[in-house]
C-alpha cells in the first residue's frame, strides 16, 4: 500500500494557502438597508394600530415648496422646455399614481420617511449624475443614467415593505420632484 504525502511547507498562492475549504464570511453594515427595514417595520405597525398624524414630517415637507432656480416651472412645461414634450402624457400619468400612493400613506409618518428617503435620495442622484450631464447626452443616454442611477436602485433599496415600489411609481416620483422644481431636463 502506498502513502501519499504532501507537504506545504513554503507554498505560496498569491493569497491564502489553504489544504481544504476555506470559509470566509464578511460583514457589511448597510445603514440605508436597516433603516429602512426599521421604517417598514414602524409603518406595519403605524398601520396595525391606526397610529395617524396630521403633518407631514420635516424630510417630506422639504418638497412641498417649489423651488424654481431655472423660472420653469411645472412638470409639462419643463418637459417642454427640455424636449421631451412627447413624454408629457406618461409623465403626468406616472405622477399620478406616486400622487395616489403619496395620499394614501401620507397620514402614517413612517410611510413619509421611507417616501421622503426615496425623493431625498432622487434629487441628489439628479443633482450628482444626471444634471451635470444635461446638454451633453442624448435624451436615450440621459434616461439610460436615470435608470441605472435612480430607478433601479431605488426600487432595490425601498420596493420591499407594506406599499411595493415598480418603474412607474419610481417615475412618478421623478416627474413629481420635476412639478415641484427639485428636478430637471434641461441644462
Amino acid at each position: 500500500m502506498t502513502s501519499l504525502s504532501i507537504n506545504q511547507k513554503g507554498a505560496s498562492a498569491g493569497g491564502d494557502v489553504v489544504a481544504r475549504d476555506k470559509v470566509s464570511v464578511t460583514n457589511v453594515y448597510n445603514g440605508a438597508a436597516s433603516t429602512l427595514q426599521r421604517l417598514w417595520d414602524r409603518l406595519e405597525e403605524e398601520i396595525r394600530t391606526d397610529t395617524v398624524t396630521r403633518d407631514w414630517v420635516d424630510n417630506l415637507q422639504f418638497f412641498r415648496e417649489k423651488v424654481a432656480v431655472d423660472g420653469v416651472v411645472g412638470l409639462e412645461d419643463k418637459l417642454k422646455h427640455a424636449g421631451r414634450a412627447s413624454d408629457t402624457l406618461m409623465a403626468m400619468r406616472q405622477k399620478e399614481m406616486f400622487v395616489k400612493l403619496l395620499s394614501r400613506y401620507e397620514l402614517f409618518s413612517s410611510a413619509q420617511e421611507i417616501l421622503a428617503f426615496c425623493l431625498h435620495r432622487i434629487q441628489h442622484e439628479f443633482d450628482t449624475y444626471i444634471s451635470p450631464k444635461l446638454g451633453e447626452l442624448t435624451k436615450a443616454e440621459i434616461d439610460a443614467i436615470i435608470s441605472e442611477r435612480v430607478v433601479y436602485p431605488v426600487i432595490n433599496d425601498c420596493g420591499a415593505g407594506v406599499f411595493q415600489l415598480n418603474h412607474g411609481l419610481v417615475l412618478g416620483m421623478i416627474y413629481w420632484l420635476g412639478e415641484q422644481c427639485f428636478v430637471r431636463w434641461h441644462s
